[in-house]
């Protein structure tokens, strides 16, 4: 159950709870983080390949994100760089060494997705091969319990 809303002149100062439902940006939705734009050479394809995503109506908020974090470690690590290779690639992909293998494997997903796209333009982009993909991060093996283990539990 619900309680009131506290009202009147008894409750000065009180904190009104009605903010709390309303919409943090007016039309329901909430209110985005802005994320910062990209700044390597990656900026222009990121940017295009972003908006054909929004335009085909993908949301695409997880994949903007990491290609965000791409172009931000080739930014702060590899500024010079001018294209994007296996050796930086590789580079990017040892510093989420901390993450779980499935986050890891999204994110080297959202990045092959955008290096197939670069691929339609310049038939030389670097785009990393299924073989770096960590595939054994989804598989469950279950365990089937012996009638024995299950007279005990």
């Amino acid at each position: 159950m619900a309680l009131p809303v506290p009202r009147g002149p008894d409750v000065e100062g009180a904190l009104d709870l009605r903010i709390l439902l309303e919409p943090p940006n007016g039309n329901g939705e909430k209110k985005k983080r802005a994320a910062p734009k990209p700044a390597s050479f990656l900026a222009g394809d990121i940017e295009s390949f972003v908006n054909l995503k929004h335009a085909l109506g993908f949301k695409y908020r997880n994949g903007e994100t990491t290609l965000r974090m791409l172009d931000s470690f080739i930014t702060e690590n590899h500024p010079s760089s001018s294209d994007l290779t296996a050796e930086l690639f590789s580079g990017w992909l040892s510093s989420m060494s901390d993450l779980s293998r499935a986050t890891r494997n999204n994110r080297m997903h959202a990045a092959r997705d955008f290096c197939l796209y670069r691929r339609r333009f310049d038939e030389n982009a670097f785009v990393p091969g299924k073989w770096m993909f960590l595939d054994d991060c989804h598989k469950f093996v279950p365990y089937i319990f012996s009638e024995a283990e299950v007279s005990r539990i």
